[in-house]
């Protein structure tokens, strides 16, 4: 299965800011990171603070990003790509004397996750910079959450009342199906995670889910394949009622006047996160220390949300963002959201193939 994604939470406008942080410093920099992470007004204040000057080499995929690794001083690929970079020996371990006053502000479940698979022998590599999530949209006048305390669930894409007006991708589909399942004691507590690294839990594990998706592939009247039109259309086009999306379409929708809901499930949003690393090519490495500090301060980090639009992982980064951004991360996050994300995971060549082969049967079956 190939992860795609791009999503956020809707935020209006782009206000600059200027950073009172005074570093002694100076030199350049460059950095891979997709085209659309970095807000030009950290490099204002990055220059005007330290002398550090730093060229964004903009790409469009991982693929490009690492490309870049031997020849720029950081890149910043989504945290899925461990695998890739374990054995390329592109990247430096981070001294955790020149991070520890900005990592103690990073979202625990996020840092975990890289500290734990980006870790190659000798220390961590990567911090966490931004993130997003798939999970389930609604018509607020059409459809409401029936649990007493207003959380949605992946299971409510198979509510009778919504037969033929739910949809999604279907590779995102199948996995949330092994969540829901998970939460519901039909297949082995945290087998979804484990099949990852084991071939023998994924032939017992997904099975049984595709077995309880096959019968029911008539809730769902269309999917969506890549961006977040489709997703958009599906609502105001198609008249769907309830989805599994990015964060980002039905949240602009909303932003319109459209009477649309977001929220993460309560069994947790699928999530995924894009990183910071410095790599072996790099020749100043306070400078490195200090653009990372730069982007992982709780109020700059905040400010450059209305910039790129993407969540942040520094805790109550979003109380610095706009009033509109504030408010949907409180609705789309309630109770215990943060701590039950579920992290998209790097796949082994075996797994990809087999999750393929599930996604082709699943499209080929009849509704």
């Amino acid at each position: 299965m190939t992860i795609k994604r791009r999503s956020l939470i809707y935020g209006m406008g782009t206000a600059p800011f200027i950073a009172h942080f005074g570093l002694a410093s100076s030199g350049s920099l460059s950095i891979a990171m997709f085209e659309d992470e970095l807000d030009p007004n950290i490099l204002v204040a990055l220059e005007r603070d330290t002398g550090i000057k730093v060229q964004h080499i903009k790409c469009t995929s991982n693929e490009e990003i690492m490309q870049q690794a031997n020849s720029v001083d950081l890149v910043a690929p989504t945290t899925t790509e461990y695998l890739k970079y374990q054995p390329s020996n592109l990247l430096t371990p981070l001294m955790d004397a020149k991070i520890v006053r900005f990592k103690i502000n990073i979202n625990r479940q996020m840092l975990d996750y890289v500290e734990k698979n980006w870790n190659f022998g000798k220390g961590n590599t990567l911090l966490p910079h931004v993130w997003g999530t798939e999970g389930i949209a609604w018509r607020n006048d059409l459809w409401k959450p029936k649990s007493a305390d207003g959380r949605v669930s992946y299971g409510d894409l198979y509510n009778p009342e919504v037969k033929g007006k739910a949809f999604a991708r279907v590779s995102s589909l199948i996995y949330s199906a092994g969540i829901y399942l998970d939460s519901i004691g039909k297949i082995p507590t945290g087998s979804v995670l484990r099949s990852y690294g084991n071939p023998d839990i994924f032939d017992k594990t997904w099975p049984v889910v595709m077995k309880f998706l096959l019968p029911l592939k008539k809730q769902f009247g269309t999917f969506w394949a890549e961006g977040g039109e489709e997703q958009k259309d599906a609502f105001t086009k198609k008249q769907m009622v309830i989805g599994q999306t990015w964060d980002n379409p039905p949240l602009a929708l909303k932003a319109t006047g459209q009477k649309i809901s977001y929220q993460a499930p309560k069994e947790g949003a699928i999530t995924w996160i894009d990183g910071i690393a410095i790599t072996k090519a790099n020749k100043d490495s306070d400078a490195a220390y200090q653009f990372m500090e730069y982007l992982l301060r709780r109020d700059l980090a905040g400010k450059a949300i209305d910039y790129h639009h993407y969540n942040s992982v520094v805790n109550e980064a979003e109380k610095f963002a706009s009033g509109t951004y504030s408010r949907n991360f409180l609705e789309v996050f309630p109770g215990d959201s943060l701590v039950k994300l579920h992290l998209w995971q790097a796949e082994p060549e075996w797994y990809t193939q087999k999750f393929d082969n599930m996604i082709a049967t699943y499209t080929k079956a009849k509704a």
